[in-house]
């Protein structure tokens, strides 16, 4: 499908969100979504939220050495030209709008 097809500059197509760990390891609450952009309601949102390169900025954050019992979710995003981005980020370093939009999905 052409990019055409959704909100101005938006290069996302497919987001797939996973997660695993939490509460001593057991994979507390765990997610397996996925999302069609094109076919979603807040397509600029989701483009804007889970674009590659936003996502690349927060996996190269350090992460919070004080806490324990991170869920870790691994987002993968295919874009527009069909590449296929995956990035795997504790939940730490996820903005709360971000998890947000997870739970949407």
């Amino acid at each position: 499908m052409a990019c055409g097809t959704l909100a101005a500059g938006c290069a996302v197509m497919m987001i797939e969100v996973a997660s695993s760990g939490g509460f001593g390891g057991f994979a507390a609450g765990g997610v397996s979504k996925q999302l069609d952009v094109t076919d979603a309601d807040s397509q600029q949102t989701y483009c804007e939220t889970f674009d590659p390169g936003a996502l690349s900025r927060l996996e190269a954050r350090e992460p919070n050495p004080g806490a324990a019992d991170m869920q870790t979710y691994t987002i993968a995003v295919t874009d527009d030209e069909n590449r296929r981005h995956v990035f795997r980020l504790r939940e730490d370093a996820l903005p709360p709008e971000m998890l947000d939009l997870i739970d949407a999905m």
